[in-house]
């Protein structure tokens, strides 16, 4: 809605801004990833899942 962009001052988004939310979901989700890899595990177990 052209009012509410005049109102809050928005602007399109560039390919950099788009790379940088990409790169920091693809992080974030590989961390959440990590962490559940990490507190799932069998208690007693420290090589490789099987």
């Amino acid at each position: 809605m052209p009012v509410l962009k005049t109102l809050f001052h928005t602007a399109p988004l560039d390919v950099g801004g788009w790379l940088l939310i990409l790169a920091v979901s693809v992080a974030a989700f590989v961390v959440v990833e990590v962490d559940k890899l990490i507190w799932r595990r069998p208690k007693g177990t420290f090589g490789p899942m099987s």
